[in-house]
């Protein structure tokens, strides 16, 4: 995150934070303002991207495509036919914790950007709605 606000050379910056210490705040202040169109982008992106891809399922029917044709010389045994039926299960700390930057964007820029919060209501809105059909309809958990 810092990175991504203050931008350039982190070299660049340290120097001049190191020369002027009193201006951190200011640097950090006006950086804010500027990376804001970012993470509204990246929000926006990920509201309308990341939902459709989730719900169209692309990759885990590419994958069973390719495999279904790559194993099409021999007749899958019955083992194998009931591993590719088995539904996927949630990998919570692989989502968690993009859901948990995302609020935290949207927490830290709201003051700055008031339209961060209507992005921000897209965005959960539309995982809700996502992950409502993921887990009634898709993903199974593993003591199932």
């Amino acid at each position: 995150l810092w990175l991504i606000v203050i931008g350039g050379s982190i070299f660049n910056q340290l120097q001049a934070l190191l020369s002027n210490p009193e201006s951190i705040l200011n640097t950090v202040a006006n950086a804010m303002i500027g990376s804001s169109v970012f993470f509204l982008n990246m929000i926006l992106t990920q509201s309308v991207g990341k939902c459709a891809h989730d719900l169209s399922r692309i990759p885990k029917y590419s994958q069973s495509l390719f495999l279904r044709l790559w194993r099409s010389e021999r007749t899958p045994t019955k083992r194998q036919s009931e591993a590719s039926k088995t539904p996927d299960t949630y990998q919570w700390g692989y989502e968690i914790p993009k859901i948990t930057f995302i609020f935290m964007v949207v927490i830290l820029y709201c003051p700055i950007v008031p339209i961060m919060e209507i992005f921000g209501l897209v965005y959960f809105a539309a995982r809700y709605i996502t992950y409502k059909h993921q887990f009634l309809h898709v993903n199974a958990q593993s003591f199932e």
